[in-house]
């Protein structure tokens, strides 16, 4: 509002609702066009977008209007620029709205795809784990059946051994008892 002071006195200031756009009023039609000679307008070097927009039905003392005509197009132009404010003000809301949905969809979006990405290396894992386990299976079946072979064998060996020592001690007893008749 200072920067537009020097140019002339200001009657009234208004923001709109986007936060960018301000409605200057002026004393004095002259301090509009002034401003519009001086172009090109900085504010923090950011370029500033000057346009006129005349309030319907304004006529001041010092500017009489010569032709009804230029006051009903002059009202005309003002009806379209306050319609253009209004709706390039309603377009800012929008896109500002636009912008911060999409940012919470793409932070909602890259939580998933992390939460998707950390359930593939569990997954993964898990199959890596299963592949492990079905392999130490394997080896445990196969030390079994190793096991199962080597105990067979054992039971056959030692069945074979009580059965000589049977046999053995069969005939010591047939023997000991020949040895008794002979006494």
């Amino acid at each position: 509002m200072t920067y537009f002071g020097e140019y002339g006195s200001i009657i009234q200031c208004e923001i709109l609702d986007d936060g960018y756009t301000f409605l200057i009023n002026f004393n004095d039609y002259d301090s509009v066009d002034r401003i519009f000679l001086d172009q090109p307008h900085f504010f923090n070097e950011h370029p500033l977008s000057i346009r006129k927009c005349f309030k319907p039905y304004t006529v001041t003392l010092n500017h009489q209007i010569d032709h009804p005509l230029k006051e009903k197009t002059r009202n005309l132009q003002a009806s379209i620029d306050r319609l253009t404010y209004s709706h390039e003000s309603e377009l800012i809301k929008l896109n500002k709205k636009i912008k911060e949905e999409i940012v919470v969809e793409e932070d909602r979006l890259t939580d998933k795809m992390k939460a998707y990405i950390r359930l593939e290396r569990i997954q993964r894992d898990l199959k890596q784990d299963l592949i492990t386990a079905r392999q130490m299976n394997q080896q445990l079946k196969k030390q079994v059946e190793e096991t199962v072979q080597r105990n067979e064998r054992i039971v056959e060996e030692f069945e074979n051994q009580l059965e000589k020592q049977r046999s053995i001690n069969k005939s010591l007893q047939q023997s000991i008892a020949n040895l008794g008749q002979i006494h």
